[in-house]
């Protein structure tokens, strides 16, 4: 799995829950809410984050209309030459040194919904959510969210352009205060028209690869035990690269959250993956036909129990 996949990931995991009310959220954090759905513009953002440790930045060159976005890698990024393209549900990810486009679910929706449930997440737990003025971001005045847990420490950061909606930067923060990942436009145009022609990511003698036929060929190369979640949505699969052993990574969607699935042969550690994850997850870890595995997701737990069962195939 590329790092795009980090990406797509960008932002915590939080647990099911409904979506916080306007009353409870100040009007520009609101504003962001109800008008992502509808913003059209172009432009350049720089992503940045930790993944095991190791910083990672990449440039992106983002086309939006409505729900139809392109984001292009350009030249001297690390991911030059690749595409991505959502419509409506669907997603295409275009890698030219495979020539392949892969098949995925859209991130875009979930990752409002999420957005929703973290605000009602955060209320309910004590936390708290204030406005303020914002720094110049592409040039455009922005108003500052800022997102704090009960005892007053910054979880996230947003600044939002209170004329678009849109939300031009985006900083978070781990339980020590670090920042741990970023996103922030340095150039953004709204309102210019974007060719249908930009939606389409067709590619003659490219291979479709779906995540259920990647997690296929990485289990038969890596001697991984088939244990997986067939009656779940795939949404895609790694392999990690830890000290003694590989790791193999599933993700998969359910409920509007994600779980995620480990295997090695190896130690593995289901605190510091939880800890990496997200600090409100459960963890389900056990040992069976010489392998270590971890079940790490924000579900409820008798959900969560239910899937270890499914994977253990006990009745």
């Amino acid at each position: 799995m590329s790092k795009l996949s980090k990406l797509a990931l960008f932002g915590a995991l939080f647990a099911v829950l409904p979506s916080a009310s306007a009353q409870d959220i100040p009007t520009l954090l609101q504003r962001a809410l109800n008008r992502a759905a509808s913003l059209r513009y172009s432009g350049e953002r720089t992503i940045s984050f930790r993944r095991d440790g190791k910083p990672f930045d990449t440039r992106e060159i983002v086309f939006r209309d409505g729900n139809r976005v392109r984001i292009e890698y350009p030249e001297g990024s690390k991911q030059a030459g690749q595409i991505i393209v959502e419509v409506g549900e669907k997603r295409r990810h275009f890698t030219p040194g495979k020539n392949e486009i892969r098949l995925l679910p859209a991130r875009r929706e979930e990752s409002l919904e999420r957005l929703r449930r973290f605000i009602k997440m955060l209320k309910s737990r004590g936390g708290s959510i204030s406005e303020s003025s914002g720094e110049r971001i592409a040039g455009i005045p922005t108003g500052q969210i800022v997102f704090r847990d009960q005892s007053g420490n910054v979880m996230q950061r947003l600044y939002i352009d209170p004329k678009s909606g849109a939300v031009l930067k985006r900083n978070l923060y781990d339980p020590g205060g670090a920042p741990v990942g970023s996103m922030v436009f340095t150039r953004i145009e709204y309102g210019r028209k974007v060719s249908a022609a930009l939606f389409r990511l067709d590619r003659k003698g490219a291979r479709l690869v779906t995540p259920a036929d990647e997690l296929k060929e990485l289990m038969a190369k890596g001697g991984f035990a088939d244990v997986r979640l067939p009656k779940l949505e795939l949404e895609f699969v790694r392999i990690l690269s830890t000290a003694d052993s590989p790791t193999l990574l599933q993700v998969y969607a359910i409920k509007g959250e994600r779980v995620s699935l480990f295997q090695t042969k190896g130690e593995l550690d289901p605190s510091s993956l939880r800890k990496q994850r997200g600090p409100d997850l459960k963890t389900r870890a056990w040992s069976e036909g010489g392998r270590n595995f971890a079940l790490i997701g924000a579900l409820n737990d008798k959900t969560m129990d239910e899937l270890v069962a499914i994977l253990r195939d006990v009745p």
